[in-house]
């Protein structure tokens, strides 16, 4: 079957994603923007809908998806807000995916099942370092910040010129 032709369960997964993230997210994400923070039922929304584990095996809690089940959820909630979609797409293919791979056996009970389940584990900072600075963007009204202009300097020996630094000033006169 072709990528472009999506298979049953992957229809459903994919609209039920879609509907969660316009009934769930899409009313919260302007307050979002504004606090400069996730909301933190939101979290434990997603933890509870299983977006937050799609690969882990069912063995440690999780649904036992796919990547692709994880890339269908990260596109139709990154439609409605993008810091979310970042944040699912984090735990599902970075973090996840490298203890599955390369954990021991011993780490995989003891983290990837609490990764799976609990929503405490996301509320350390890292992941709010990445709406705040979005958010810090949107509010000074652009979402590049301008370049910095170039210092230059007054040199003693040239008055009222400004030149750029006197050790560099040999390069400039043998052009």
């Amino acid at each position: 079957m072709a990528l472009t032709q999506l298979g049953e369960d992957e229809q459903m997964f994919r609209d039920t994603v879609r509907r969660f993230a316009g009934e769930q997210i899409g009313p919260l994400v302007r307050g979002m923007d504004e606090s400069q923070q996730m909301d933190p039922g939101l979290i434990q929304k997603l933890f509870q809908l299983g977006l937050m584990g799609i690969e882990i095996p069912e063995q440690y809690g999780g649904a036992d998806g796919t990547f692709f089940n994880a890339i269908l959820a990260v596109e139709e909630i990154s439609a409605v807000d993008p810091s979310v979609g970042v944040m699912v797409d984090v735990q599902n293919t970075l973090c996840i995916n490298a203890l599955i791979r390369w954990a021991t056996e011993e780490q995989k009970k003891k983290y990837i099942a609490r990764l799976a389940l609990d929503h405490q584990c996301q509320r350390g900072r890292t992941l709010h370092r990445l709406r705040n600075a979005r958010s810090r963007r949107r509010l000074q009204g652009h979402h590049r910040l301008p370049r910095r202009k170039r210092r230059t300097r007054f040199h003693p020996r040239q008055e009222g010129r400004q030149t750029r630094h006197p050790r560099f000033e040999h390069l400039r006169a043998d052009l």
